[in-house]
């Protein structure tokens, strides 16, 4: 089981083009095109600290603007990543709605690649919803539009969302070629937080395989790179899949020590869940050691 994964789907720009693909049009210098730009920017920075709230007041607010000028790239990003950050508050039929619209916005403008993002997005949801052909349906058809799009960042997010995919549903050998592939088209064109998300999709794979050595030195490549790039969200994860593999490979004591900067760093971004992982955890990690000594 595939545990302690960044999400799967999100667009706007920084971290959530990272875990999605979509990135937004270069931005007007003035106007309500600029100002739109500007507040899909902050909404970035709320999600990467966990406020999915602020993050939605932003994009919501990016979207009226949007509205406004008529600007059907912007408003289906934005509805993009409205749609993502309800699944992660597990609002989803909310998120479906948004994200549908954004489907029809991006055919309208025949752009092959938010095309792309919208049905990678809601494949990420129909699994979500238990519907597991379409979500691979939608999945493939993804990884499909911006390979016509030639669009290699996006390319590198569908390949590790459709390879999270088909580990998760006991086709391991393929998803694995599948985050490799991901992470050298990544490097080769410098997506760091992709290659941060292939690293620890790859990590993943060696640690259910108990190649703990591999798991280990890929997650803290992608704790490296998500620590330049200052994204808490992505280091929350980082240190918790750390702290997993310290704790299975019997490094207790190191694990107690990344479960503790995890918690800290949750307990900065306010996600509720991972703390409550952290806490049991270190529960369990002190009636170990306590029975060692």
């Amino acid at each position: 089981m595939i545990s302690y994964r960044r999400c799967a789907s999100c667009a706007v720009a920084g971290l959530l083009a990272v875990v999605c693909g979509c990135t937004i049009p270069p931005a007007p210098k003035k106007g309500l095109g600029y100002a739109a730009a500007k507040m899909s920017v902050e909404a970035d920075k709320s999600y990467s600290k966990g406020n999915y709230d602020a993050a939605l007041i932003n994009l919501n607010g990016a979207l009226e603007l949007n509205r406004a000028i008529d600007n059907l790239d912007g408003v289906a990003n934005n509805l993009n990543a409205m749609g993502c950050i309800l699944v992660q508050m597990q609002k989803y039929d909310d998120a479906m709605r948004y994200l549908n619209e954004a489907l029809q916005l991006s055919a309208q403008t025949n752009d092959l690649a938010a095309q792309a993002t919208s049905y990678g997005n809601l494949g990420s949801l129909y699994e979500t919803k238990g519907d597991i052909g379409k979500a691979r349906q939608y999945l493939e058809k993804a990884l499909d539009l911006d390979t016509r799009a030639k669009d290699d960042h996006g390319i590198a997010v569908r390949l590790n969302n459709l390879g999270k995919f088909l580990y998760r549903h006991d086709n391991k050998e393929k998803a694995l070629a599948y985050f490799q592939r991901a992470l050298d088209i990544s490097k080769k064109g410098k997506f760091r937080s992709v290659m941060a998300s292939s690293m620890n999709n790859l990590g993943i794979t060696f640690e259910d395989q108990k190649q703990y050595a591999k798991a280990l030195s890929l997650y803290e490549q992608a704790l490296a790179i998500d620590k330049d790039e200052e994204d808490l969200e992505s280091i929350s994860l980082d240190l918790l899949n750390i702290a997993s593999v310290c704790e299975k490979s019997g490094d207790h004591a190191r694990a107690v020590q990344f479960y503790r900067r995890a918690k800290h760093v949750n307990n900065f971004i306010r996600h509720r869940e991972r703390i409550e992982k952290c806490d049991l955890a270190l529960k369990r990690l002190d009636l170990k050691l306590d029975s060692a000594e």
